[in-house]
């Protein structure tokens, strides 16, 4: 084991980590400040334990990339627009959209009359077969039969005077209950802007128009005021006209309305669309179902 060499330097100027003796009141054998220890002979002495001390530094930010910053606000500005729209859609009223005005029957050489219960009718008023369509002006069904079936049974056999066409109400769908009608509602305001057209000898355009127009969902004010004057408006209606009517007949026209609800219960009508023809009920509103029935119809009527 090698010796650990001794500096000849006096014991006062030896490096230790401690006063080699005690301290003595001699001021000779005090050490003296020369004899402290130099920085130099400080680095190989042992280390001194001392608590480490830091300043309190802010805690590390997570970086926000550019990208990210303006994906939030696009995202921002689009939930933005779309509660603007939405609130712009409640507050707005509903207004008709230009649309193709249908055909009048006096165009097409059909005739049009009403019958002694009050129900519009076109074609031949002493035809041998009627038929009877019972619907509603909400109903998707009745809709779909009106704008994609009816022009073609219209075409064949009520162009010809082959059959008498009549529109039975059966205003349901905005009913409070099976038994108490909604005066107000949209079913039934469409029911009374096709009367009030019926006065100006235009049922069947208004019918036309709106099932053409039909609102998406159901008594969501979908047959509002300014949609049915400005269909009312496109067919060439007075609106004077039209506007007292619609503000002064309800009354008598939901009698017309009731009537035929009684009439297709004690007919045993379940739903709409649904056909008589010649009191044969017909419950299919497809184009074959509805000609097979009205051939038969025919035949049986020679």
């Amino acid at each position: 084991m090698a010796k650990q060499r001794v500096s000849p330097t006096p014991r006062s100027n030896r490096v230790t980590s401690r006063p080699a003796t005690p301290a003595s009141s001699d001021p000779a054998a005090r050490p003296s400040s020369a004899a402290r220890p130099s920085p130099e002979s400080r680095s190989s002495a042992a280390p001194r334990t001392r608590p480490t001390t830091r300043s309190a530094a802010a805690p590390a930010r997570p970086s926000i990339s550019p990208v990210t910053i303006i994906l939030g606000l696009v995202v921002v500005a689009a939930i933005a627009g779309l509660a603007i729209l939405l609130n712009q859609q409640q507050t707005r009223p509903t207004t008709a959209s230009k649309v193709d005005v249908p055909v009048s029957l006096s165009e097409k050489g059909i005739p049009q009359g009403t019958t002694p219960e009050g129900y519009a009718f076109k074609g031949n008023p002493d035809a041998k077969v009627v038929v009877e369509d019972f619907a509603d002006y909400q109903c998707p069904h009745c809709g779909t039969f009106a704008t994609t079936v009816e022009p073609r049974i219209e075409e064949e056999y009520v162009k010809t005077g082959k059959i008498k066409f009549v529109f039975r109400d059966f205003q349901f769908l905005d009913r409070k209950s099976p038994t108490e009608p909604s005066p107000m509602g949209d079913s039934h305001r469409a029911a009374h802007a096709a009367y009030c057209a019926k006065d100006q000898n235009k049922f069947w355009e208004m019918h036309d128009i709106m099932f053409n127009n039909q609102p998406k969902q159901e008594n969501r004010s979908g047959y509002n005021d300014a949609t049915l004057e400005g269909f009312a408006s496109q067919l060439g209606l007075n609106m004077d006209q039209f506007r007292s009517c619609m503000k002064d007949k309800p009354g008598e026209i939901n009698k017309i309305i009731d009537r035929s609800m009684n009439d297709a219960k004690g007919k045993q009508v379940q739903g709409t669309p649904t056909f008589f023809v010649n009191n044969r009920k017909v419950e299919s509103g497809d184009y074959d179902t509805l000609k097979a029935a009205i051939d038969l119809a025919l035949g049986q009527a020679q």
